[in-house]
């Protein structure tokens, strides 16, 4: 019984200190029960894709906003619900430029701390709730002139987080599956429909803690996207399969236990295989704030 009860006790104080260890700058944040907080960024794109053959190169240039909202239920399991505002100005070479502006599908999700020792994990799902149907028009080249941010369909998502925290170091590696459901769109004022596919996405997190409140956050991440057929006709030009690669690096810093301002930049690479463009790449700038109370 004795024993019994001092392994009770440990193993209450590792949890304890687990708990206590806590923190907002964390790459597997995880806030202590009933904690509310979210996270707020501004960023700013500039793209540059390369047309090939006949077709014109095109510059994208603009601006979003990033929003979440969580709440911890449990001191093992938070909520979250993310929104994005994107308004991005798409000029293409020789021809006409038009806006792509709104907002995108609400995604809740929720992460479970599986186990919490030297060694974390996290389990992760989310939903991305279609709010309205994706909305495309092109022009008489066959290229997109028009569209908006929404996806047209509803998508789930399941993943795991492993990482390490040390006093001066953290790193993470996150694993995600996402099945996008049958989709929408109303292209040139017709509705068509496209079959589900897949996302495989993959990230690696770097934290290095140059001083007392002062942080360099680094990523890279992968992200595969199976091609979208049309349900009639089969395989589409707009909805090619594409991989994208980005890197990324950010500096924060931690103005109270409540409050991490961060500014950063990241480097995208996108590949895919419709036959109209080349290299596809883009710089973005960002700053945001994370906050809890």
């Amino acid at each position: 019984m004795k024993r019994f009860l001092a392994l009770a006790i440990a193993v209450s104080a590792v949890s304890a200190h687990a708990v206590s260890d806590r923190a907002i700058y964390d790459i597997m944040y995880l806030p202590k029960v009933n904690t509310k907080y979210g996270i707020t960024e501004l960023g700013m794109q500039d793209r540059d894709i390369k047309g090939e053959g006949s077709t014109r190169d095109v510059d994208i240039k603009g601006w979003g906003v990033k929003q979440d909202i969580g709440f911890a239920l449990t001191e093992k399991l938070t909520v979250n619900l993310h929104m994005e505002y994107l308004n991005a100005e798409i000029d293409q070479e020789g021809g006409s430029s038009f806006d792509q502006e709104g907002v995108t599908d609400p995604v809740a999700s929720g992460r479970f701390r599986l186990m919490d020792e030297d060694l974390k994990l996290d389990l992760i799902g989310s939903l991305l709730m279609s709010i309205a149907d994706g909305k495309i028009k092109t022009d008489n080249t066959g290229i997109i002139s028009d569209m908006n941010n929404l996806q047209g369909g509803n998508a789930v998502s399941v993943g795991a987080q492993v990482g390490q925290q040390k006093e001066n170091l953290q790193w993470a590696f996150l694993a995600q599956y996402k099945r996008n459901f049958e989709r929408e769109y109303d292209i040139d004022n017709e509705d068509v429909k496209y079959k589900s596919n897949n996302d495989f996405f993959f990230r690696a997190d770097l934290l290095n803690k140059l001083a007392e409140k002062s942080f360099l956050r680094s990523h890279v991440s992968t992200n595969f996207e199976e091609r979208l057929d049309n349900k009639t006709s089969g395989y589409s030009d707009l909805f090619t399969p594409k991989t994208v690669y980005k890197l990324g690096t950010q500096y924060q810093h931690l103005c109270s236990s409540d409050l991490l301002l961060r500014g950063g930049v990241e480097y995208a690479i996108e590949n895919s295989n419709n036959g109209q463009f080349g290299s596809d790449r883009a710089w973005t700038f960002s700053v945001g704030a994370n906050y809890q109370f």
